[in-house]
């Protein structure tokens, strides 16, 4: 129920091969389908096939935009995000990090948690991603972004035009 996904990747991860530096890279990908059917369980398994480093966060449960992006080093409680600390913790620049359960993300507009996604899923863009808690441009440029959803029509449609939506069925008996 995952094939046309991985002929996706494999496309993908032959392109990216003619490239230097040769890295495990995909374009964004959303997985929407019923709960249960192994959408997040197919793209932890994806990120074991390419040995890349994992990381994921549950947007069901995120308030804001700090989840993925930190908040400023102005607060009391200021820190990096889920971005900044991925590519700090491994020291790689392609994690797979999975947006789970992102049409489940609430939050107003003073704190959306999807905000920073505008920038981090356009590659070109991406290059210059500064996190609020440190300040410093980030190249986010080879991240793997993953997400997952059981409705698509809950995704704000210019986050939705940033990823390749794959509808997946459940699996049938044979």
């Amino acid at each position: 129920n995952f094939g046309a996904v991985v002929d996706r990747c494999k496309k993908s991860l032959l392109l990216a091969s003619l490239s230097e530096p040769k890295l495990a890279y995909v374009p964004p990908i959303l997985l929407v389908g019923e709960p249960g059917i192994g959408k997040t369980r197919f793209l932890r398994d994806l990120a074991a096939c390419l040995k890349v480093c994992f990381f994921s966060v549950d947007l069901a449960r995120a308030s804001a935009g700090f989840v993925l992006a930190g908040s400023s080093s102005s607060w009391a409680e200021g820190k990096p995000g889920l971005v900044s600390n991925s590519l700090r913790k491994r020291k790689v620049s392609n994690p797979i990090i999975l947006l789970d359960e992102i049409d489940k993300a609430s939050g107003d507009a003073k704190y959306d948690p999807l905000g920073c996604l505008y920038t981090l899923l356009e590659r070109e863009i991406s290059k210059i991603f500064k996190g609020e808690a440190l300040e410093v441009e980030m190249n986010c440029s080879c991240i793997n972004w993953v997400a997952s959803a059981n409705n698509i029509d809950s995704i704000p449609q210019p986050i939705r035009s940033r990823f390749i939506v794959y509808h997946v069925e459940a699996p049938s008996r044979q």
